[in-house]
């Protein structure tokens, strides 16, 4: 008997096989690859071991550290949702997390940095944004800030609250600017007494400054070059609400010439002295 074998037949059986062992081999590599990854999840890889701070003046590491869920799992980690939970700091006004794998946080704070003192019963902390912070989060000898001293008027907040006064919203702007600018001028400033059209600022020394209500980084730092001159020659005041001048009253006569203007500023001082 004539044995015919048909090689279509056999070369189908063939390819059949071969798919079959190449889905049995995906299979296997996926089972692999899936243990291998619950392995390195459950293993300590990930887990969060070291932390960043950036942009942190007042709140220090060890408070962010005791917000962050150290030890856990870096992948499983939600930002978002740390984020907020650290917005909720009473001096952090924002928080960026980024992760860097494989097992650190880096924290980027905005913090609500204290500003001045508000006056007019038991001293309440402010921010720049005029939002009253807590005391009792204070470090150790406080803050060495000017006291604002509001209207009669003005209510006692409570914390995280904001005071709406324009004028004592002024008066904040105007310190976190200079504390921005790292100006000496405002280690000098004693109280502020706010005004409707001006803020009237007392140093410790005595001498009164007169400000705008919104003050312009370039117009402080001309008010910094006048101050360091003019008080050597024993001013009683000066006065920088009007825009390109500043005037010094008191002092002796004829003082040494003023600085150059910054540029853009037209600086004029007029020295009032008694001759």
């Amino acid at each position: 008997m004539e044995v015919r074998h048909n090689r279509g037949e056999d070369g189908g059986e063939f390819r059949r096989r071969a798919r079959r062992s190449r889905l049995i081999a995906l299979l296997i590599t996926v089972v692999v690859l899936a243990l291998a990854t619950v392995l390195v999840l459950r293993s300590g890889f990930f887990a969060l071991d070291r932390l960043a701070v950036e942009g942190n003046a007042v709140v220090t590491e060890e408070e962010i550290a005791k917000l962050v869920p150290l030890g856990e799992n870096l992948l499983e980690i939600d930002t978002e949702g740390l984020e907020a939970r650290l917005s909720e700091h009473p001096f952090i006004s924002d928080a960026v997390v980024e992760k860097e794998y494989p097992d650190k946080l880096i924290v980027v704070l905005e913090e609500r940095t204290p500003v001045c003192w508000l006056g007019g019963g038991e001293l309440l902390l402010l921010g720049g944004d005029a939002v009253v912070l807590p005391r009792a989060e204070l470090a150790a000898g406080g803050f060495d800030l000017p006291v604002v001293q509001p209207s009669d008027e003005t209510p006692r907040l409570g914390v995280l609250e904001h005071y709406d006064d324009p004028v004592l919203i002024a008066a904040c702007a105007l310190c976190a600017r200079m504390q921005r600018q790292a100006l000496p001028i405002f280690d000098e400033l004693a109280e502020i007494f706010p005004t409707r059209d001006h803020l009237e600022a007392r140093t410790a020394g005595g001498e009164t400054i007169m400000l705008p209500l919104d003050a312009s980084p370039e117009s402080l730092a001309a008010l910094q070059a006048v101050w360091s001159r003019e008080r050597l020659t024993g001013i009683e005041e000066l006065d920088a609400r009007f825009r390109g001048q500043i005037v010094a009253r008191g002092g002796e006569a004829a003082p040494p010439p003023p600085p150059d203007p910054l540029p853009g500023e037209e600086l004029l001082v007029f020295n009032t002295a008694e001759q």
